[in-house]
């Protein structure tokens, strides 16, 4: 599976599950992820822990990496890039999806 499409799994599947909890807890956003706080199993946790390594894995952090500076580094290197004229790629899906059709957003 793609990265691209591995990210967009676990996006539209986070949403979905957010969506039923708090329509079925008559929840609001807040107060669904301090639930996702408590210990102990919690679906809601685990579905936003596998976005979290779907967008990891696509940008090749590892695990353990700092996100901070990661996304800091990225950012000096895209602006350097953009500066010597190169094209970089905004938000959205890449230019380099093949068929962006198959990864629809429900």
């Amino acid at each position: 599976m793609s990265d691209i499409k591995r990210v967009a799994d676990a996006g539209r599947q986070l949403r979905a599950l957010r969506r039923r909890l708090m329509d079925k807890n008559g929840l609001d956003v807040r107060e669904l992820y301090r639930m996702a706080e408590l210990p102990g199993n919690n679906p809601l946790r685990s579905a936003q822990m596998d976005l979290d390594i779907a967008v990891r894995d696509a940008f090749g952090m590892s695990a353990g990496q700092d996100p901070l500076p990661f996304l800091l580094e990225l950012n000096l290197d895209l602006a350097a890039r953009q500066d010597k004229g190169e094209l970089i790629q905004g938000p959205g899906l890449p230019r380099v999806a093949k068929r962006p059709t198959s990864v629809h957003f429900a």
